[in-house]
């Protein structure tokens, strides 16, 4: 049974099944894939995640990491490091990974790892993909005794971008323990945390299934420590993730970056995330229009502020879903913004925010999703089932000069949440007229001024 916590809601599991094994990355530092296109899009299930922490984590101080009180989809691997036989999870010894060299009957050894099963998400068609699992470990660097804080996962999700980036959090809780002067320490719920970041490039979304996944790593920065950033290949200097750091203690945090070159400073970095799953693709898919904006003004007195009605059609694709909170693999619409955007603005061409300077913002997307991001105090605009739309928008060119001194005044669109979805991103310009002979050329002139002054002339 699953928990309580929010689930992706699931289509029934008819259409062909399938799954593939996965083959472990090779590099401490993920090598850049180029991401699958037009891959089918689905419902994700019997999805599964192997993973050994780190290379640090198979060696420790007082030996390898205890890995206990697994519950729900989760369990516990037990490798040839600590006398186990686990076969399934086998990463290359550094510097292929940080998994230490080590030898048990002349063969490598493997890790210990922790397994989650049967996760269930949704891949769209340009090969995003969320996985959502139930249950929980626990782990910790030191023996019972000493009474350390035990670091608890819980309800991992995976989210992987079109780009190949993205990330794995879940529930995090440090234990109640003994701090490092022997003082008791209480519990902490972290909360919803990211445990791993993936850099752009870093996942490869297969249209079989799988997905590759190596956790940044190598040159992530840690302000919070002594990090040494002085090493060298083949030495390797970095930290896990910011958020993660900022969860657990800091008498554990030299456990999660390099304090030194060399040695084990070498086997702190994440071990790869090992990734499959089976997807039924969608037999009842609706064929999705064609995305149109049609506004109610396109040419404009460039003083004082106007208001400009929008209407949109053919914004019917249902693949098209958010990679981020709140939405994470849900239907999360489009973005609909009155701004002053750079040529090289487009998300799919890989514009960032920093070409998109937004004047004023609407959330076009479902009615039944409205209250999870605000409602219409937070800009929700109705996308109605057949895909069309209608809003209207405060535009000044004033507001938008104070946002930027370059860059095209506008209407744009494109995917909300996080997804990447070139259909969805369009423009419509907006020309600002000062309604004289001296209006501006490089807004666009103005033709009823023209006309005014070869009437004088006459």
């Amino acid at each position: 049974m699953k928990s309580s916590r929010s689930r992706l809601a699931l289509a029934g599991r008819r259409g062909t099944m399938m799954g593939a094994t996965l083959a472990l990355l090779a590099g401490v530092v993920a090598v850049p894939a180029a991401q699958a296109q037009d891959t089918t899009p689905g419902t994700v299930s019997d999805a599964s995640f192997v993973w050994g922490i780190s290379g640090y984590a198979q060696k420790g101080i007082f030996g390898p990491w205890r890995i206990f009180d697994a519950s729900g989809d989760a369990s516990a691997l037990v490798g040839s490091v600590s006398g186990g036989t686990q076969t399934e999870y086998t990463p290359g010894a550094f510097p292929a990974t940080t998994m230490p060299v080590r030898l048990v009957d002349g063969q490598q050894a493997t890790p210990n790892a922790i397994k989650f099963s049967d996760g269930e998400g949704n891949r769209n068609a340009e090969g995003a993909v969320t996985i959502d699992w139930d249950g929980e470990f626990t782990f910790n660097a030191y023996p019972a005794n000493l009474n350390a804080p035990d670091e608890t996962l819980a309800d991992p999700t995976l989210i992987v971008n079109a780009d190949g980036s993205g990330e794995l959090e879940a529930d995090v809780t440090i234990g109640a323990a003994n701090d490092m002067s022997g003082n008791p320490t209480p519990e902490v719920n972290a909360g919803r945390t990211t445990v791993l970041s993936f850099g752009t490039g870093a996942a490869q979304v297969a249209q079989d299934g799988t997905i590759t996944l190596s956790p940044e790593y190598a040159g992530v920065q840690h302000n919070g420590g002594a990090q040494d950033r002085t090493c060298t290949t083949p030495n390797v200097w970095g930290a896990w993730a910011p958020e993660w750091l900022a969860a657990v203690p800091g008498s554990v945090h030299p456990h999660y970056y390099n304090t030194g070159c060399g040695g084990d400073q070498n086997l702190k970095g994440p071990l790869p995330l090992q990734v499959r799953y089976d997807v039924t693709e969608d037999e009842t898919q609706e064929p999705v229009g064609t995305p149109t904006i049609e506004l109610s003004e396109t040419t404009l007195a460039a003083d004082g502020s106007h208001q400009v009605t929008i209407t949109g059609s053919g914004f019917d694709d249902q693949s098209v879903l958010g990679v981020r909170p709140p939405l994470a693999g849900k239907p999360s619409g489009f973005y609909l913004v009155f701004g002053k955007f750079e040529d090289a603005w487009k998300p799919s061409a890989g514009g960032t925010s920093a070409a998109r300077k937004v004047v004023e913002q609407k959330w076009v997307l479902g009615a039944e999703n409205h209250a999870t991001i605000g409602g219409a105090a937070a800009g929700a605009v109705e996308l109605r089932p057949d895909g069309t739309f209608t809003t209207t928008v405060t535009v000044s060119k004033d507001a938008a000069d104070a946002k930027s001194e370059t860059g095209s005044y506008g209407i744009y669109t494109y995917a909300a949440s996080g997804a990447v979805h070139a259909p969805w991103e369009l423009s419509a310009p907006i020309t600002f007229t000062s309604g004289g002979d001296d209006d501006d050329a490089g807004a666009g002139g103005s033709l009823s001024g023209m006309t005014n002054l070869f009437g004088s002339l006459m």
